[in-house]
């Protein structure tokens, strides 16, 4: 995918588009990289059997993750609303 393709800087729109786009591609990278700490959090906790620290430290991964994903769904759709309201 081409973040640039029909992109006219010069356009106020233009650039409306490519800072959305960049938005865009930025939070669906963090949201995977969220998915991937999640199944790691998953193995660790699934693999460490009656060890009490390995178990927390499993638990604080798949919390703030978790609580990463949330975020970035949340700012998906404040990033989509503000783009609509802009566009008008």
């Amino acid at each position: 995918m081409n973040i640039f393709q029909g992109i006219d800087f010069t356009k106020k729109e233009s650039v409306m588009t490519f800072i959305n786009n960049m938005i865009k591609y930025a939070t669906d990278l963090i949201g995977i990289v969220c998915v991937i700490f999640i199944v790691v959090g998953g193995i660790q906790l699934i693999t460490a059997g009656g060890n009490q620290e390995q178990a927390t430290k499993a638990k604080n991964t798949l919390t703030w993750a978790i609580v990463g994903l949330i975020l970035v769904v949340g700012a998906k759709f404040i990033v989509d609303d503000f783009v609509l309201l802009i566009k008008g």
